[in-house]
């Protein structure tokens, strides 16, 4: 077990909120004689929302390691430590994913509105489909896994994994997240999901503050 070291260059971030330890399993695996190693999210996609899965990849090369933390915080434990049990639920989240796009294509094109307006502006085709954010989640989604070796017929096979912890800093609102391991800037992904009431009341309650 491993924890990320925060960067020297993003201590001011601790200042920015309250800080946790969110477990990751970083893997090395090989899909069709390639080799990848990747971190994935090891809590969030259990116990709150697939939606984390892709979300939250990292790379472990883009971290300083130790072998104990070097910041005080809350640690939440993993709701997965088996690697290729992890690496089998984000290819069934891939098959999910490719259905779900599916679905809302068929229903968009079902639309009578829509067939006519498509002809006029090919545009309109994507920016009606409802939700917009769903559409974006599952496009850019499936983008991303099919980047590290996710795809049709095509199933990761785990060489080796190791749990890691990363720190993580909220806001107080949770209205916003920095991974100041990796970046001082705001962490994008992280703040994108606190807009899910589901993993605000998770961060709450983790916090104690339920």
């Amino acid at each position: 077990m491993r924890y990320a070291v925060v960067r020297r260059d993003a201590v001011g971030v601790l200042k920015k909120g309250r800080l946790i330890w969110l477990p990751m399993l970083s893997i090395k695996y090989s899909v069709r004689n390639k080799t990848f190693e990747k971190m994935f999210d090891a809590v969030l996609y259990r116990r709150v929302s697939a939606t984390a899965l892709p979300l939250l990849i990292r790379n472990p090369k883009d971290y300083t390691w130790s072998d104990k933390p070097d910041v005080e915080g809350v640690v939440i434990q993993p709701a997965v430590t088996d690697p290729q049990e992890l690496l089998n639920d984000i290819a069934l989240l891939y098959d999910h994913l490719t259905r779900a796009r599916e679905g809302i294509h068929d229903r968009v094109s079902r639309s009578p509105v829509t067939q006519m307006a498509g002809l006029i502006i090919p545009a309109i085709y994507y920016l009606s489909m409802k939700p917009v954010d769903r559409l974006w989640f599952v496009e850019n989604a499936l983008e991303i896994l099919e980047m590290i070796g996710f795809g049709k017929d095509r199933r990761p096979q785990a060489l080796s994994g190791e749990l890691v912890y990363v720190p993580v800093v909220l806001a107080d609102d949770l209205s916003e997240a920095y991974e100041p391991a990796l970046k001082k800037e705001r962490s994008e992904s992280l703040t994108w999901l606190l807009q899910d009431r589901r993993f605000r009341e998770f961060f709450r309650r983790v916090l104690g503050l339920t």
